[in-house]
């Protein structure tokens, strides 16, 4: 732009001392610009950086708060099993006697047909209540009841034991279960 200037012959040594002032001060502008935007984009940085990690802290409050709850189910649920398998055993140790009852019931019915009781052994003459003497009294043929409950009820618990042996061994070695043990490690 001087040289301009000075072809046209316009161009003093104050002006020129002007110009170069001017440009000198359009330089350190620029630069002072300069560095501002270089300030402006390393906070962008840093408060990007921030922000993730603070995505990253709040992911990490609701991992750990959910992980809490499954472990709360988790609980729950041995507890429930344990309600189950009491239950189950309960259960056990008494369906037999029920079936056993029943099962009298029915070989009776076939003799007693022309009387249609509908009694379980329970039900039937084997308790007697006498009158006279304010005793209960037991048939002689009570014994009939135990002898074949006892037995399938022992059965049926060894059948259980080790029909749950069984599916523990089967689980124990179920492909998932490797796998879940082998991420754990």
């Amino acid at each position: 732009m001087q040289e301009v200037l000075q072809s046209c012959g316009t161009l003093t040594e104050d002006m020129k001392a002007v110009l170069k002032r001017s440009s000198y001060n359009i330089i350190n502008e620029a630069d002072a610009h300069l560095n501002n935007l270089s300030f402006l984009v390393q906070r962008a940085r840093n408060t990007g950086q921030v922000s993730a990690d603070l995505l990253t802290f709040g992911n990490q409050a609701t991992s750990q708060e959910q992980n809490e709850r499954i472990s709360d189910m988790t609980m729950l649920t041995m507890k429930d099993s344990l309600n189950v398998r009491v239950i189950t055993l309960v259960t056990l140790c008494f369906l037999p006697f029920s079936f056993v009852a029943v099962s009298i019931l029915l070989a009776r019915s076939i003799v007693e047909k022309c009387l249609m009781r509908d009694q379980t052994i329970l039900g039937m003459e084997l308790f007697d209540f006498d009158a006279t003497t304010q005793n209960f009294i037991i048939s002689n043929r009570f014994w009939i009841f135990f002898v074949i409950g006892i037995p399938l009820t022992a059965t049926t618990l060894v059948f259980w034991r080790w029909r749950v042996r069984v599916h523990g061994k089967r689980l124990s070695e179920s492909p998932v279960l490797r796998r879940n043990k082998q991420m754990e490690v």
